[in-house]
Order: C-alpha cells, then sequence, then structure tokens
C-alpha cells in the first residue's frame, strides 16, 4: 500500500513539473501583457499567478502556473488483495460502476451490494450506480487503487434496518467507534469487519475494533432500525494503525493460512472458558475448523483473561475449483497449537443456547463459548474426504455428481444458495454418479454438499441461464 501512495505522490508531482517546463506560453485571461528588456521578459495576466520567464544562453526558466496542473477532487481509495469491504464519503460525478472501476477492471473480481453483484468475468452487473449511502463487499486480485472524483455527500447520516447493514463511512478521517456508536446503546449488537477478526460487540465486552476508516465498509447488527451520523466527525485522524495491518497474523501453525472471505460466523469466547484452559500460554493460537480439515479461522492469545473474539470464515463462491471455509449447517470443531512445545490439542466447546448459533456455521452467526475441555490430538486422528467431481461447471440446467471412491447408504447431497445460505435442493445418493435438473435453479453460485455420515465433501457450483 506504501509503494502505490507513493507512486501517486510521484505522478501528481511529475504531472505538475511536466506542466511548467514547457516552452509554451498560452494564457487565457480578458487582461494582460508581456514586455522584455536586458534578456528579461515579464508576462502577466490579470486574475492569474504572475509569470516570469528568463532566457539566458538558450535556457529557459518560466516560475508560476503557465500551464494546467493536475488536480483531482474527490476520495482515493486503496484496495486490498482478497476481501474486504470498501465505501466513499463522495457522491462520483459518474456514479456507473463500470467507469469508477474502468482502470482496475483487471484486477477486480467481484463488487457485491446486498444481492446485486458486479462480475465482470462473468458478465454480470445487476448493481448499475453506486450509492454513496450504501457500503460494498469487493474482492480484488491484487491490490488497487480507486478514484471517486466528485463531491463530498453532504448527507452523512446512515439509516441501519433491524439485523445486517454493510454501512459506509461518511466521513473523511478515522471514526472513534466507542464515540460513534455510544448513541445506539443497546440497540446495536454488534459492527464486525468485512473479511476482518475485529469486532465492536459491547453485549460481550469485545472491543478491538477501535475505529472506523473511510474507505472500508463494516457489518452492523441492530435490534431495532436506527442512524448512525458521522457529521461530528470531522477532527483530523487519530495516530492508529490500519485495521488490515492489525488484522496480519504470524501463523507458526502446522495449519493451513486462514482465507479471509467476505462472510463470517462470529464467536465469542468467554475469559472463563479461556481460564479453564490447563496452562494456557501467550502465544497459543486456537482455531475453528470445517469437516474437511481446513482451519478458517484463527486467533493468538495475548495474555489477557478477557473475552475474545474469533471468526470464522465462510467458502469464497468466487473460486469453484477450491474450498477456502466454511458452508452453512457445516460443524464447527476447535483445537489449540502451542508453538513453544509443538504440541496440538483438541477443544471441546460448550455453547451458550440463548445466542442465536452454536457450533453449527451460519452466515453472520453470532456464537458464545463458554466453557472448553482439552484433549491431546494429533494428525492420525484426522479423516480424510472422498472426493467429487461437477460437471459441466458453470452447468445451465443439468450437472452430472461423481463421488469418487465408496459411499455408503446414508450417503446425502444438499445444495446450498450462497445470497442466502437457503437449502434449495436435497436427494438420497444411491449411486456414485448421479445427473441432477438444476433448471429451477437462478442464476448464481450455490454450495454442493455430499455426506455418508462420515465423510463430507463440499464443492461450488456456478448456475448459468437455462439454455434454449
Amino acid at each position: 500500500m506504501k509503494k502505490i501512495l507513493i507512486l501517486l505522490l510521484n505522478v501528481v508531482f511529475l504531472v505538475g513539473l511536466n506542466a511548467q517546463v514547457t516552452n509554451e506560453q498560452q494564457v487565457i485571461s480578458n487582461a494582460g501583457n508581456y514586455s522584455e528588456a536586458g534578456g528579461i521578459s515579464l508576462s502577466w495576466t490579470l486574475g492569474e499567478t504572475v509569470i516570469a520567464t528568463f532566457d539566458n544562453g538558450g535556457l529557459v526558466l518560466t516560475q508560476g502556473f503557465q500551464q494546467p496542473m493536475f488536480l483531482f477532487q474527490g476520495q482515493i481509495v486503496v484496495v486490498p488483495a482478497g476481501w474486504s469491504g470498501i465505501s466513499s464519503y463522495v457522491i462520483p460525478n459518474n456514479p456507473a460502476v463500470e467507469d469508477i472501476f474502468a482502470d482496475v477492471v483487471d484486477d477486480l473480481v467481484i463488487l457485491i451490494n446486498g444481492p446485486d453483484v458486479y462480475w465482470p468475468d462473468e458478465g454480470i452487473n445487476d448493481i448499475g450506480d453506486w450509492v454513496t449511502h450504501d457500503g460494498y463487499k469487493i474482492k480484488t486480485d491484487a491490490e488497487m487503487v480507486v478514484f471517486f472524483e466528485g463531491m463530498s455527500d453532504p448527507d452523512q447520516v446512515v439509516v441501519l434496518n433491524a439485523g445486517w447493514t454493510i454501512i459506509p463511512v461518511l466521513s473523511p478521517n478515522n471514526v472513534a467507534t466507542a464515540a460513534l456508536f455510544g448513541p445506539l446503546g443497546s440497540d446495536l449488537i454488534i459492527c464486525k469487519e468485512i473479511a476482518g477478526n475485529r469486532v465492536y460487540w459491547a453485549g460481550q465486552g469485545i472491543f478491538d475494533l477501535n475505529f472506523l476508516e473511510p474507505g472500508k465498509a463494516y457489518q452492523i447488527a441492530m435490534n431495532v432500525p436506527g442512524s448512525l451520523d458521522f457529521s461530528g466527525f470531522d477532527a483530523l485522524p487519530g495516530p492508529w494503525v490500519s485495521n488490515i495491518e492489525l488484522n496480519q497474523l504470524d501463523n507458526t501453525t502446522p495449519w493451513n493460512d486462514v482465507v479471509f472471505t467476505g462472510t463470517s460466523h462470529t464467536i465469542a469466547i468467554d475469559s472463563k472458558a479461556l481460564e479453564n484452559i490447563p496452562g494456557i500460554n501467550y502465544g497459543d493460537y486456537i482455531g475453528v475448523f470445517t469437516q474437511s480439515d481446513i482451519c478458517a479461522g484463527l486467533i493468538q492469545y495475548n495474555g489477557s483473561m478477557e473475552n475474545v473474539s474469533l471468526a470464522a470464515f465462510s467458502d469464497d463462491a468466487t473460486t469453484a475449483s477450491m474450498t477456502e471455509g466454511f458452508i452453512p449447517e457445516e460443524y464447527m470443531s476447535f483445537r489449540m497449537y502451542r508453538p513453544a512445545t509443538g504440541e496440538e490439542y483438541t477443544l471441546e466447546a460448550e455453547f451458550d443456547v440463548n445466542m442465536p448459533n452454536t457450533d453449527i456455521f451460519a452466515f453472520d452467526g453470532l456464537s458464545k463459548i463458554v466453557d472448553i475441555t482439552v484433549t491431546a490430538t494429533s494428525v492420525d486422528d484426522l479423516f480424510s474426504l472422498n472426493d467429487v467431481e461437477i460437471y459441466p461447471n458453470p452447468a445451465n440446467d443439468r450437472v452430472t455428481i461423481n463421488c469418487i471412491g465408496n459411499i455408503s447408504n446414508n450417503a446425502e447431497l444438499f445444495i446450498y444458495s450462497i445470497e442466502e445460505g437457503k437449502l434449495v435442493k436435497y436427494e438420497k445418493l444411491n449411486n456414485n454418479k448421479v445427473e441432477l435438473d438444476i433448471s429451477q435453479l437462478a442464476q448464481g453460485v450455490y454450495f454442493v454438499k455430499i455426506t455418508d455420515g462420515t465423510n463430507v465433501v463440499v464443492k461450488k457450483l456456478i448456475k448459468h441461464s437455462n439454455a434454449y
């Protein structure tokens, strides 16, 4: 990110420099004059900066702004590689998302606003125009810079629905969450990062999301409708470190690096549950795992006996050939790794049944662990999964599911909608290969889960328009 910002500054400087060293003296004005004496010439323009040109031995020096400078009015947003949230406090002069992202479209994977998406590679654009009062989810192949050219939106109040809302940051400066969310009181359930670990969760006493950054978007859940007013936060930003940098956890475990996808299930871990882990040490890791043994969430114990949160990330619907995280209704298991000794432990978690969710993954789920027991484990204890082929993928109206290996009489197939996490198709599997009619499914991305009661395989299916 620093390299991109330095490059931007250099571009602005060089554009300005090239504009000054030109020999042409073209000025549009309603009055002016030019005189020369003793090798020195003076040109002046009424209402403009005085321009003096010195000529000596073939060298020409022009002082002043005789040629146009590079000028930009709006907001420049640096978007990291991978998933994140994006917003702008600017009303774009040209609001079409295809135009806003035209210069970086090769690195843009997908932009999401509720059920609507802009997905260039798939030729889908349901979003149309950018809305300043909306927050968006975004995925990129590389870090990129987006220019929002226009004027700041004078309306700095964001309307909040009951339930979940993706909010923009309508301020040019970092906004302290304690001051912004304080007026909401108990109406606010939680505010969390998109593709991040940090939350503001007053009900659980977890406040590691200290501020909101301009250019980003966040998810907020409310008990009742409400609003956020950003108009009182015009002070200069404080000396804070970017939340993206704070989320970069050095992984020294034998587990895979977590893929921070655009959707997560947030789990509060009570301090008393941490106290029940024998000999828990500073630097110990706690991870949450899918049934296919993927670490889909990771935190490191910092030595403080306080409530902490753990984000369990969903599978990435835009990568059909690989699995990165959880699908809806998948069981979440937990482990601890101790770098000092290289030991790994299985954690048996007890959940608060009064919370919206427990140990079953849900999009934007909220769970709480109230007790933990520990047993030793080894890699040999972990189960493996059969593979599954899905073809064609993307598909139109029919798709073939081929289970590689033996399946039991308990084999079942589930298809879930990525948009709502709902089960849209279910079948018992009596053969390794089955052909499914998916013509009634809407165009979009789906999770396909196959289980025989012991082994579980999860794949992604992209459904295109029906063939005619």
